[in-house]
């Protein structure tokens, strides 16, 4: 995705010998690509906890400083990109109940008795395991990354934009390469966890 150089264009895209239908290995191998970053990036962003370290908490902090007036207000088209991708991420970094009531619906529109069949005490629970997946499916997981992207991009410029409006100078954000990244007993994350549980005790 990151290859498209104009962001307003349409992707293309070919699947060559998958015309109706891919194998679940290929289509699982994208989902394990784009989600886990996916939603990694929403949280940065879009995170509205009030402990989360994201941008529209920081847009809350800066509200109650004295340096708020520094900061332009965000007009309403980063405050709609914003809320969608709260919505999305409240919606996708759990299982929801909706889902429950979602596939009543979606049987009832194939059988009118279905919602007293799902409802029914089972003495077998199934699982369903996909060999295959409509190459459609795929596609529209394209487009969806695509256009995340475009919003990522966005806001991404748009938070570099605050920042340097509050130092006073120009950042670079970059990568910091390391060779190797070794165990060690208290990690950052670990300490982060004890401290989310407020079992944190420093030495």
């Amino acid at each position: 995705m990151d290859n498209h150089s104009d962001l307003n264009s349409s992707p293309t895209i070919e699947f060559g010998l998958y015309v109706d239908k891919l194998p679940s290995e290929i289509y699982d191998s994208y989902m394990d690509m784009t989600t886990g970053a996916g939603l990694g990036i929403v949280n940065l962003f879009a995170d509205t906890q009030t402990d989360a370290i994201s941008y529209v908490t920081f847009r809350k902090l800066i509200k109650k400083e004295n340096f708020a007036s520094t900061l332009k207000p965000l007009d309403t088209r980063y405050t709609t990109m914003l809320d969608r991708l709260r919505d999305f991420r409240n919606w996708a970094a759990h299982v929801p109940q909706s889902l429950i009531n979602a596939e009543m619906v979606s049987a009832e529109k194939i059988d009118r008795d279905a919602k007293s069949k799902l409802l029914q005490p089972r003495t077998e629970i199934k699982v369903p395991i996909y060999e295959a997946h409509g190459t459609e499916i795929l596609v529209e997981l394209y487009r969806d990354c695509y256009l995340s992207l475009k919003r990522f991009r966005e806001l991404y410029l748009r938070v570099c934009e605050d920042y340097t409006q509050l130092i006073g100078k120009a950042i670079k954000v970059d990568y910091a390469v390391f060779e190797n990244r070794e165990y060690k007993p208290e990690s950052i994350q670990d300490i982060s966890y004890s401290m989310q549980r407020n079992k944190f005790k420093p030495m």
